[in-house]
């Protein structure tokens, strides 16, 4: 048997099987296919190689790929517009394009703060939760000041201020706690 640390959750394995005895709570397997199998060696089966993924990764992950959607689907208004002839792409269209496609390589690369991190899995769950709800604001914030015809949030008063309030709150804290889980892992 050896033991095996993955975000701070210790597993042990089977060593000649390759087969996880012990599964941290919170943990859900995920069958990897190696790469001889996937060559059609007879002598592999998919069971050779299991990850565990935290319900923090997978609420970055999921949260990472919403975002990359939503900011490639923003992409085809940008085309529009412009070909429509416009001089320039609308101030928030853009914010919310751009800043969707920030926030799904932020939270894509969390997952690797919150595997590192050695916090109790309460800890990341709360800060991953954070950090995309906090991504979700901003995008719903840009879309509605794009649609909304929206020149500048902060001389015309927007409305939206309070989704960005939240999110100025939520952000930092989700990402304190990211900081403090990489460093105690040091």
């Amino acid at each position: 048997m050896q033991a095996v640390t993955a975000g701070g959750n210790e597993h042990t394995a089977d060593a000649a099987a390759g087969q996880p005895t012990a599964i941290a709570a919170g943990s859900v397997p995920l069958t990897l296919i190696p790469p001889r199998a996937a060559a059609g060696d007879p002598t592999s089966s998919k069971d050779d190689h299991v990850m565990t993924v935290t319900v923090a990764e997978k609420v970055l992950i999921v949260g990472g790929v919403l975002n990359l959607a939503y900011g490639v689907l923003l992409g085809y208004p940008i085309v529009v517009t412009r070909v429509k002839g416009a001089p320039a792409t609308p101030r928030y269209l853009m914010a919310a394009h751009l800043g969707t496609l920030l926030h799904a390589a932020v939270l894509l690369g969390l997952v690797w703060a919150a595997r590192l991190s050695t916090l109790s899995p309460g800890w990341t769950d709360v800060a991953a939760w954070l950090v995309v709800v906090s991504s979700a604001l901003v995008a719903a914030k840009d879309t509605v000041n794009w649609l909304a015809g929206v020149q500048d949030e902060f001389t015309e008063k927007a409305k939206t201020a309070v989704l960005a309030g939240l999110a100025a709150v939520a952000e930092p804290i989700g990402v304190a706690i990211f900081v403090a889980g990489a460093l105690q892992a040091l």
